[in-house]
């Protein structure tokens, strides 16, 4: 069934009358709605309404747009503000959305979805949602290409179609350095917009130091993996980028693994811990890793290789003055801590 042209213009225009309602009454920040986008340079968040009947008959309707002050008027164009305001509106509208300050949505999506064949519905194959992308006004395409971000889509709850759901359509963010006039630049944008900017770096953390795949890299004899699992489980709960090659199995696959190895240790990681012991001492790839992290620490001259004892065995080229960590000293969860302390500075 298509949607006849007549009734496409009054959904759109109901679906406005109450955007405009909804959106200067029901968020904390006070934002001015407007049925058309604005012709000053600033930011900008644009309704659109779509309703689909299957892969091929979809209808998107445009239902104004909205406006903010002070930062979130943007009207400097700032790339770190744009992303930041859109990163709030996805707080504001996910918080509406709990409060029940936008349940007026729910008739409305129902009657759009009402329009179309049940069965198509409930296969999930047509439906209704309400989009929130978000732009800027400029005469600048490369800047008006960055600045645009297809932020969030609300839709009825699958399971109970009396109720509302919310996804989050953003990318993940990256912090990069980027040369200026005056010095380095750092902002924080999608990873799909990093390609916008040349001769940019990638930096994390509240010092701004380089990115690296793995914050930590875990060199061990196979004869301790019972032990180092558990630290690198719970690594990996702590958000903590870990190469532990239980978790590279697909990666590895069909590597050249002594060439990849000696990539992870010596390039690909912030920090190296070893777990010596007397089983590390005699392994040859072991010996393979800890001579890759050998390399970059003396490269570099600065802290890199982070040394655990599971004994007392001495590890041909760890010097005894490295500080290290025992294992009978420390739970595992402390172990853990005093990583993401090294990570992150605190």
């Amino acid at each position: 069934m298509t949607i006849a042209i007549d009734k496409l213009r009054q959904i759109q225009d109901e679906t406005a009358q109450l955007l405009h309602k909804l959106t200067e009454g029901a968020f904390v920040t006070g934002f001015t709605y407007s049925p058309e986008m604005p012709a000053m340079s600033m930011q900008y968040w644009e309704y659109e309404l779509s309703i689909w009947e299957n892969d091929e008959t979809w209808h998107d309707l445009k239902c104004g747009c909205f406006t903010g002050s002070g930062r979130f008027k943007n009207s400097d164009l700032g790339i770190h503000t744009f992303f930041e305001n859109n990163d709030h509106i996805m707080e504001e509208f996910a918080r509406s959305i709990d409060e029940g300050q936008l349940y007026e949505l729910i008739p409305l999506l129902q009657k759009n979805e009402e329009l179309i064949d049940p069965g198509l519905v409930e296969s999930g194959v047509g439906g209704a949602a309400l989009n929130l992308y978000s732009y800027v006004f400029s005469d600048d395409e490369w800047l008006k290409n960055v600045c645009e971000e297809y932020i969030l889509i609300i839709h009825l709850d699958e399971k109970d179609k009396s109720g509302l759901d919310i996804g989050c359509q953003q990318n993940e963010r990256y912090r990069i350095k980027v040369p200026a006039e005056k010095g380095s630049m750092f902002i924080s944008v999608p990873f799909d917009k990093i390609r916008c900017f040349e001769g940019h770096e990638r930096v994390e953390g509240h010092r701004d130091e380089p990115y690296y795949e793995y914050q930590v890299a875990l060199s061990f004899a196979g004869e301790d993996r019972l032990y180092v699992s558990k630290v690198a489980k719970m690594l990996r709960q702590r958000r903590i980028r870990v190469f532990y090659d239980e978790y590279e199995k697909a990666t590895l696959w069909g590597k050249d693994i002594y060439v990849h190895l000696d990539e992870v240790y010596r390039k690909r990681a912030r920090f190296c811990v070893l777990f010596l012991s007397e089983s590390y001492k005699d392994k040859l790839w072991t010996n393979h890793e800890r001579e890759s992290a050998q390399a970059r620490a003396f490269e570099e001259n600065k802290e890199y290789i982070l040394p655990v004892r599971l004994d007392d065995t001495e590890i041909p080229g760890i010097k005894p003055t490295i500080g290290y960590i025992h294992k009978d000293d420390v739970t595992i969860k402390e172990l853990v801590n005093l990583v993401y302390k090294k990570i992150y500075g605190f």
